[in-house]
């Protein structure tokens, strides 16, 4: 053999890539690519074209990488199957439909619309509905990039994500990417090569949408704002009420995909209970047995969303309470659910106003001397009482003035009181305070000037507390004995 004289030869026409693949016989006429095979394909800058074999027929067959076969291609990468199979119906033989589809794929114009379709997919496996949309003309060119979302575009660190979720959710701000350790996601950057000016980015940011509510024969509607971050949507409702939802993830303890349910309550942009009539009536619906959704789309049970059964409930008990007192709703909001102090109050109330007694919720005590010893059931003495009990509702104090009888224990030696049990209630009343109670979240039974106000409520109702003296109460009861004859 000669050594080759010249080791660079000038080669002219289109470039492209292939793939070569040999087939026989006549059953399933098909070439068969793995998963290197077509992330090859896709890989290509130049026109790419199959080729298949037939050596028992001596036949060539092709087919050009087009719009189609590249979607398919896509999809392909994203399933978990090993080969991808192309039946032979779908190539072309012939030198001449070879030249024709050639002189096609190759143009400029052609390769650009593939480059753009593969941006396009690439950025669709990571924000689904994506489209790009090139601008021309003969000074420069721009991109537009059109997602569902525009707070998809984000990757958001672990450690921020909480507060990111904040500012969207309940805040209902942009985040900025300088200031709050956000970037870009890294798929975008491939818009890059296809323009050499700017690139512009679009989306939605919220949208209005109706939920509805169903309870039995109730049905009631109301607007929401929808709001998408990360792999979340939230339903953002004017009385501060936001029900999150996943898409679908994998549950790390059952094995299933599901999506997962939160719900939040916030005052920073809520209207008061006060404002709309139409709200209460659509807060009041969600109770147990409900079921809400986007209008149009099947129920979901209240329950997904742990505690909002509960939201209607209050809501109901709040109106009741409020319109005994004679006080409007204004300075109500649907957030005071997650007061503790708030919710009691509301709680004690609504129970007095449903005609149940004080003794069911006061367990009888002991205190000084007779306190930590078993009680003598000879020394408790009929009594009659009126005792007041302090809450506090908002920014007003409460007295509810309690009556009726019950008995106080007499020590041994001294004849002190040190004792007190309810044993019926036979009425009650309440007044208005323009100003709070000093007192903790619980409601407060003072009993005597100096004695240490009961709270109700208490986790540990059969335990005993401590005190510090001395005490001084602004109020405290009366009590009287009754002849036992």
């Amino acid at each position: 053999m000669n050594p080759v004289t010249r080791s660079v030869e000038e080669c002219t026409g289109a470039v492209i890539a292939t793939q070569v693949r040999g087939i026989t016989g006549n059953a399933r006429r098909r070439i068969v690519m793995d998963r290197t095979d077509v992330e090859s394909a896709l890989r290509s800058d130049t026109p790419y074209c199959l080729i298949a074999v037939d050596t028992s027929l001596q036949k060539v067959y092709h087919l050009f990488l087009d719009e189609t076969l590249l979607r398919e291609f896509h999809s392909f990468l994203e399933e978990n199957s090993e080969t991808k199979s192309i039946p032979l119906n779908r190539f072309s033989t012939g030198s001449e439909d070879f030249r024709k589809s050639l002189m096609s794929v190759a143009t400029p114009a052609y390769q650009n619309r593939i480059r753009l379709v593969k941006t396009e997919l690439n950025i669709s496996s990571d924000i689904p509905g994506t489209k790009i949309r090139i601008i021309q003309s003969s000074r420069s060119n721009s991109a537009v990039v059109s997602v569902p979302w525009i707070t998809q575009i984000f990757e958001i660190e672990p450690d921020k994500r909480e507060e990111i979720f904040t500012i969207v959710f309940e805040d209902g701000s942009f985040p900025l990417v300088d200031t709050r350790r956000l970037k870009l996601r890294e798929s975008l950057a491939t818009v890059q090569p296809l323009v050499d000016g700017p690139i512009f980015i679009r989306g939605t940011f919220e949208q209005e949408v109706e939920l509805f509510v169903r309870l039995k024969q109730t049905y009631r509607t109301e607007p929401f704002l929808l709001r998408r971050l990360d792999d979340k949507r939230a339903y953002i409702h004017r009385s501060g009420l936001i029900l999150i939802v996943s898409d679908r993830r994998l549950d790390d303890v059952d094995g299933l995909y599901k999506h997962f349910m939160e719900i939040k309550i916030t005052r920073s942009f809520a209207i008061s209970l006060g404002k709309s009539s139409d709200m209460l009536e659509f807060l009041r619906t969600l109770s147990q047995g409900a079921i809400i959704n986007e209008v149009g789309k099947s129920g979901i049970p209240v329950e997904s969303w742990s505690g909002l059964e509960r939201v209607g409930p209050f809501v109901v008990a709040v109106q009741k309470v409020y319109d005994h007192l004679g006080i409007n709703l204004s300075d109500v909001f649907l957030a005071d659910v997650q007061d503790e102090e708030f919710g009691k109050t509301i709680t004690l109330i609504e129970y007095l106003l449903d005609g149940m007694g004080i003794e069911r919720i006061m367990p009888g005590f002991l205190l000084g001397p007779a306190a930590g010893h078993p009680p003598d059931p000879d020394r408790w003495v009929d009594v009659g009482f009126r005792i007041p009990i302090l809450v506090n509702l908002g920014q007003r104090g409460i007295e509810i003035w309690v009556k009726g009888t019950g008995h106080v224990y007499l020590h041994e030696k001294e004849k002190l009181i040190c004792g007190f049990r309810i044993d019926k209630q036979e009425g009650w009343s309440c007044s208005l305070n323009e100003t709070r109670f000093n007192k903790g979240p619980n409601p407060e039974v003072v009993v005597y000037e100096d004695w240490p106000t009961i709270p109700l409520f208490r986790n540990n109702p059969d335990k005993g507390w401590s005190f510090k003296g001395p005490i001084q109460n602004p109020l405290f009861g009366e009590i009287w004995p009754i002849s036992s004859e």
